[in-house]
């Protein structure tokens, strides 16, 4: 008899670690794929550049604290915002570039939870270092978890963040200002060099996702277009890429059709010249709101 009891008790054992093993594969599993990331990402020196922090792949995060830490003689730090679409709200940030530079520390949650590739929080940085420098932008989790407050397992793709030459290799109208709405600019561009054009990046106001939605470049002489759409709220969704890289030869008229979404940077000028001497001019904006304007110039960079 008692032997049975002492066999019984050590089944009884065996079953609870046999379950507790499952449980927690079925916990593992339910993070497994998850990644906390930031892109690559390049500015030129002076400029600033917003990125968001994104938790991928993720199904019910209800919040959590994520900590950048970066080369504040390169970048700081200027500003944390919520992102637009599928993004948890900000609960707190830090970043001091004089007492404590090279550092901050996100907290952010949205209590139902978010399920998909979610943007934690939305990055400034402003570029303080030279041309050439770069900065790694390392990722520490202090927490994630579920609405239930389970943690959620995941992995970490850290980033970077590169200052360009200003100029080299690029068309850039250089950053833009307040007002701004989104709506379809017209008009005219004229490099000052030939250009290699595969993307195009929108600069956008502060704290929101000024995009472009649409670009269309055609060459007034040869009569042939490129054109590319934006494919949403993704990781780099400030930068939209063409299917085939074109030229912009200097000197050449090219005519652009760009319809921006959210709040891009706006030139508030009939014609700009860029600090390389090419030069953009505005034939016609009409904004979301159907107002029309020949000033307001989007600001944006093709490299």
């Amino acid at each position: 008899m008692q032997r049975k009891v002492i066999f019984g008790l050590a089944l009884f054992g065996i079953s609870i670690i046999l379950l507790s093993l499952l449980v927690s594969s079925l916990v593992i599993a339910q993070g497994s794929g998850v990644t906390v990331s930031i892109g690559d990402i390049e500015v030129t020196p002076g400029g600033t550049v917003t990125e968001p922090l994104m938790v991928k792949n993720v199904t019910g995060i209800g919040g959590g604290t994520i900590c950048i830490s970066y080369n504040s003689t390169a970048v700081h730090v200027t500003n944390v915002t919520e992102g637009e679409g599928n993004t948890l709200l900000i609960g707190a940030w830090n970043a001091n570039n004089s007492v404590n530079p090279g550092y901050v520390r996100i907290a952010a949650y949205f209590t139902s939870g978010k399920s998909g590739d979610v943007i934690f929080a939305n990055v400034t940085y402003k570029a303080v270092g030279a041309a050439g420098s770069t900065s790694t932008l390392n990722i520490t989790v202090d927490s994630v978890f579920d609405i239930d407050y389970t943690d959620i397992s995941h992995s970490i793709e850290n980033g970077s963040l590169s200052l360009s030459v200003e100029g080299e290799g690029e068309f850039d109208t250089g950053a833009g200002t307040y007002p701004s709405i989104s709506g379809i600019h017209e008009g005219f561009i004229i490099p000052n060099r030939t250009i290699e054009v595969r993307e195009m990046y929108t600069y956008p106001c502060a704290g929101t996702g000024g995009h472009t939605e649409y670009v269309r470049i055609c060459n007034l002489t040869s009569s042939s277009c490129r054109n590319t759409t934006w494919n949403g709220y993704q990781e780099d969704y400030r930068n939209i890429s063409f299917s085939e890289q074109f030229t912009l030869t200097e000197g050449g008229i090219y005519n652009y059709t760009i319809k921006t979404g959210s709040y891009p940077q706006i030139i508030h000028n009939q014609t700009h010249t860029t600090s390389d001497g090419s030069v953009i001019n505005c034939t016609k904006f009409e904004d979301a709101n159907g107002k029309r304007y020949n000033d307001w110039i989007p600001a944006f960079r093709l490299y």
